[in-house]
């Protein structure tokens, strides 16, 4: 569960008063999680790459699986299949790995979906937020 602060500062815009909300999110822990699940993601791709090739090649001595369905272009079609997924592993495992936010001590940064204010991370921590999100550093500008 994330924790939400609401934070209310003022400004001054040619005499009107602006309320700004602050969102502050919480929760680092899913950080490691999505780190463990993206790990998991690239270990996939060895074996479903690997067992891909493996059936689409004609070894000699072929396996019981190649037997079985021998003419019927069965394990040449899983074997391309099992390539093809191991490639959408890679993409969706360089993808999950664009939301991983490390913070330092007393470092915030501000999120921000196509435009729209998502929320501010603030306090050390390994946090994962929506890779579509871009993060920006206030105090570095």
């Amino acid at each position: 569960m994330s924790e939400e602060k609401t934070v209310q500062t003022g400004g001054q815009d040619e005499g009107k008063k602006l309320v700004y909300e602050e969102k502050v999110l919480g929760h680092s822990g899913r950080g490691m999680v999505m780190l463990f699940v993206t790990i998991l993601l690239f270990l996939a791709v060895i074996p479903l790459v690997v067992g891909g090739v493996y059936l689409i090649s004609s070894p000699a001595y072929p396996s019981p699986f190649e037997t079985y369905f021998r003419g019927t272009g069965t394990a040449t079609a899983l074997g391309i299949a099992l390539i093809v997924l191991g490639f959408a592993c890679i993409v969706l495992g360089i993808f999950s790995s664009m939301g991983l936010k490390v913070m330092k001590p007393n470092e915030a940064l501000v999120l921000t979906l196509f435009g729209k204010y998502i929320g501010t991370l603030k306090g050390e921590g390994f946090y994962y937020v929506n890779p579509f999100c871009s993060a920006v550093n206030p105090a570095a500008k």
